[in-house]
């Protein structure tokens, strides 16, 4: 059962496998006592698991009943009251012979995605992506702003003699306010993640947001980039 935790959930720290591993067995114990309660209450028909025990038909309704209400009470107790640290990390962002380095949060209801390469995305502020940008494209986003990414990819078909143009892309997405919403986003060179264990990938997308993200963190991470990264290997900046 720890091999079936360590494949399905995310985790970035062996505190936060111990609270999956918790609430997972807890969950577990508490159907089992739910099974056997409901088994003395509801005298039905038994179904015959061996001629050691027989469960009883309402034993199995009983604790199905119970699963789906701690499936749903216990994934909304642990995302009030986990720490935000316990999703926290730190990242490195490299592109065009520079890097750039900040806090991200990893974010289980992000599923973006870029829709032609369908590849993850990674949402980071742009104060923290300045000094990786050229100067043109920090240029055309500090007078756009994030209204017309649009506009300032058209602008930019023209300027971007080293290469960068290539790495642009417009991504829609999704929001409370902003159903058909677009970012501006590239796709680095190498996405560096500072585990443990410390892991990299450029399987990935990387959108910018000129409005600051939060408190204590600049980025939020699609977890399929976790699961999508390598072993770390020393390279130089490319």
């Amino acid at each position: 059962s720890l091999l079936l935790l360590r494949v399905a959930y995310v985790w970035d720290s062996p505190k936060t496998f111990l609270k999956l591993a918790g609430t997972f067995y807890l969950t577990a114990f508490a159907m089992a006592g739910a099974a056997l309660a409901g088994g003395r209450l509801l005298e039905q028909n038994g179904i015959s698991l061996g001629p050691m025990q027989t469960l009883k038909a309402g034993s199995l309704l009983f604790s199905l009943f119970i699963a789906v209400i701690l499936a749903r009470r216990g994934w909304s107790a642990l995302r009030r009251n986990w720490r935000k640290e316990d999703f926290r990390l730190n990242i490195e962002i490299q592109a065009g012979g520079h890097s750039c380095h900040m806090a991200a949060l990893l974010d289980t209801g992000n599923d973006l995605r870029e829709p032609l390469s369908s590849l993850p995305v990674l949402v980071a502020d742009y104060a923290a992506l300045r000094p990786l940008l050229p100067e043109y494209l920090r240029q055309a986003l500090e007078a756009q702003g994030n209204h017309d990414p649009a506009k300032i990819l058209d602008q930019l078909s023209t300027r971007a003699p080293d290469g960068w143009l290539r790495r642009l892309r417009l991504i829609p997405f999704a929001s409370i306010g902003e159903p058909n919403g677009l970012l501006l986003g590239f796709r680095p060179d190498r996405l560096i993640l500072h585990g443990p264990p410390k892991r990299q990938t450029n399987q990935a997308m990387v959108c910018i947001s000129i409005k600051p993200l939060g408190n204590g963190y600049q980025a939020v991470i699609n977890p399929e980039i976790i699961n999508g990264g390598e072993k770390y290997k020393e390279a130089s900046c490319a």
